[in-house]
């Protein structure tokens, strides 16, 4: 009997305990929908702010962690289900007990699951770093590959599937289309997937050998910001020894460049490591390897034959070179471009359209052009660009050409500048802001279906190509332009300051300004100091440097290092602006901006940009700007105490 009483005091219990909870659902029932309502809304809260954190991730090019995709889709999918059942519940009425007991039961277990999904979502990161891109170039429709340049595109692909060749070098002179024949092999590597990692540098005639690495790092995903310049080489020398195999490209190299000194491992240091140089002198290569040994392989690209340069010819001036109205001036053309694609494509796309008489003036022109020494450039490139730029109609086309070459070469430049600076120097007078940049993009791409400026990687932005640039500078004699230079000290005399319009200074170390500039002529100055290793007196400009501009129109002083010497520099604001009346543009970035009040005092200012500015004291000057309605540019400014 005790244990038949047992047994039966245990099923009494378990049937209690179910039933019990049964009930249950239908005395909390209200209870249970409201509390799961109060849940769902943390729980939305929740989604929200992970889904800010992934947004933010996004813009910066991070890739989502999966955990982190796995959990907004699982929460999506409980929300609209805890939802759904909130819906059925509010419809329900008070005598239908099953459903009741149903909905009850329901929104009790899925109180629990969103409970757990609570706690889930909170991640310590919702994203990882994004691989670095690979390298890829804007597209080239206009390219004719020639029978000569496929030969040559075999003979590198050749060497860089050959094991014992680790240096290939490329030379020829400049125009000829080195940086052309390098980007079609680096295509024809990445289709073949001969390197997992392919790093492509412009090094110019100022080595920097701290770019060098900084660009090469960031294509391998390597950080290199915090590291101290011992340890550079050797970090980035170890990282690219963990790849198997990768494809260096140096383009545009002027003079030697020891690779140990960098961190790029040679020869039997990595053999899968490759070195592509593109140089216009032969002697580059002879310094930086031995290049009568097997390991390396050097290659001349020479200029294009007369059946080729004909070919290229017609593409860009069209099939009208063929009838025999122009045949015979475009013959001429053709041996005045002397086999040079750039000189032949620039010139063809000048005479494009053009009537017979324009085409026997324009052979007239080319014969009797005066070229400019350049090193490394043939004297037919630089008459050809100097033609291309004379022959262009707009004369506003003319001067915002004229300003790109105020920028360091490969720069991304952007064309909103140009489009401030060409509005400060009245290239686009009488014109409101829309009405300048519509003009200036319609400007560009004249300039660019011209050839004189290329397209760039980068949104918003032109490129020119570095033998455009070198000639562009050697016409513009009224422009100072400096860039890349380390420890920047070597300035004009007084006397030839006073015949300079333009002033450049981008890219360099400035250890000291000149006690004062006499430059009544100079219409836009452009400082961008990138980096400095000196402190703030060290670097102090003086205020008689920008007292001797009185016809300045265009101020543009960018501080990407954020250095100190901010105060020094607004002092000499201070008392410099007073004499600057005819600004019609300035452009500070990354200032503490202490006094206003040397603003207010430009009257004849249109268009300002404090970009990522900050300010001790309300910008209550702006009312006297009266000029200013045209544009205003105050972004990322931060007024602080």
């Amino acid at each position: 009997m005790d244990v038949v009483s047992c047994i039966a005091g245990k099923i009494g219990e378990l049937l209690v305990e179910p039933i019990g909870r049964q009930i249950g659902h239908f005395i909390h029932y209200t209870s249970n929908t409201v509390k799961l309502q109060e849940q769902v809304k943390i729980l939305e809260g929740v989604r929200h702010d992970v889904q800010v954190s992934v947004d933010a991730a996004k813009r910066n090019g991070e890739v989502i962690r999966k955990e982190v995709q796995n959990w907004t889709s699982m929460v999506d999918g409980i929300l609209s289900e805890a939802n759904k059942l909130l819906g059925k519940a509010s419809k329900v009425r008070f005598h239908n007990l099953a459903s009741r007991y149903q909905l009850s039961r329901k929104a009790e277990e899925k109180t629990m699951e969103i409970e757990k999904q609570k706690n889930e979502g909170k991640f310590d990161r919702v994203s990882n770093p994004a691989p670095p891109p690979p390298l890829l170039f804007p597209s080239q429709e206009d390219i004719v590959i020639f029978e000569s340049r496929e030969r040559q595109v075999e003979e590198i692909m050749e060497a860089l599937k050959n094991n014992k060749t680790n240096f290939i070098g490329i030379y020829g002179m400049g125009g000829v289309g080195k940086t052309t024949l390098v980007k079609q092999v680096v295509k024809r590597a990445q289709q073949d997937r001969l390197f997992p990692t392919i790093a492509m540098v412009v090094v110019s005639q100022t080595i920097d050998v701290k770019m060098i690495q900084d660009q090469i790092a960031e294509t391998l995903g390597l950080k290199l910001d915090k590291v101290n310049e011992q340890h550079r080489v050797s970090r980035l020398l170890a990282r690219l020894k963990e790849e198997n195999k990768v494809l260096i490209i140096l383009d545009d190299i002027w003079a030697r460049l020891d690779l140990a000194t960098v961190g790029i491992p040679l020869g039997h240091d990595h053999g899968g490591c490759k070195i592509i140089v593109t140089t216009r002198r032969k002697q580059v290569c002879d310094t930086m390897v031995d290049t009568r040994s097997e390991t390396a392989k050097v290659i001349p690209i020479n200029i294009l034959s007369e059946k080729e340069s004909w070919v290229l010819l017609k593409k860009n001036a069209g099939a009208e070179i063929e009838s025999l109205t122009l045949n015979s001036f475009a013959k001429d053309i053709l041996r005045e471009c002397g086999g040079l694609p750039i000189a032949l494509v620039t010139v063809g796309r000048a005479m494009r359209g053009r009537d017979p008489d324009e085409w026997q003036e324009a052979v007239r022109e080319l014969r009797k052009s005066q070229p400019e020494t350049i090193e490394g450039m043939d004297e037919d490139v630089y008459r050809c660009l100097q033609f291309s730029y004379t022959y262009l109609k707009d004369k506003k086309a003319k001067k915002v050409f004229k300003l790109c070459c105020l920028f360091p070469e490969d720069f991304n430049i952007p064309i909103e500048d140009l489009v401030r600076y060409g509005f400060g120097l009245k290239i686009f007078e009488d014109m409101r802001m829309e009405d300048a940049r519509r003009s200036a993009h319609s400007i560009i791409k004249n300039l660019k279906d011209s050839c004189l400026l290329l397209g760039s990687d980068e949104e918003g932005c032109v490129k020119m190509h570095d033998v455009v640039r070198d000639v562009a500078l050697s016409m513009a004699s009224d422009y100072f332009v400096r860039d890349g230079v380390k420890k920047l000290e070597d300035w004009p005399d007084m006397e030839e300051m006073k015949r300079y319009t333009g002033i450049s200074i981008m890219q360099n170390e400035v250890s000291q300004f000149p006690d004062a500039w006499d430059c009544p002529n100079l219409k836009i100055l452009l400082m961008h100091i990138e980096k400095t290793r000196l402190w703030e007196e060290a670097i102090y400009m003086p205020a008689t440097v920008l007292t001797g501009m009185k016809a300045l129109q265009v101020f543009d002083r960018r501080d990407s290092s954020r250095n100190r010497f901010l105060a020094h520099f607004l002092r000499s604001l201070e008392l410099g602006f007073s004499q600057l009346t005819n600004l019609r543009t300035l452009m500070l970035q990354y200032y503490k901006i202490v006094d206003t009040t040397p603003i207010g005092e430009l009257k004849n200012l249109e268009i300002l940009s404090l970009k990522n500015c900050t300010f001790r004291q309300p910008f209550n000057t702006i009312g006297k700007l009266t000029n200013l309605s045209s544009f205003l540019v105050i972004r990322s400014a931060v007024l602080i105490s």
